[in-house]
């Protein structure tokens, strides 16, 4: 799989400074349950 160098990350991030919204920020809140994100939690990026 490719992934973006931490640096590349720091980038985009920092020319991306907006607010997502919903229904993120609700999504955000919820309680990280199997039945919601079933197996894949633990690969999920929290950012």
């Amino acid at each position: 799989m490719d992934v973006l160098p931490p640096e590349a990350v720091l980038r985009l991030d920092s020319a991306t400074g907006f607010s997502v919204g919903f229904p993120a920020e609700f999504i955000e809140q919820c309680e990280r349950h199997p039945m919601v994100f079933g197996e894949d939690h633990p690969r999920l990026d929290g950012r």
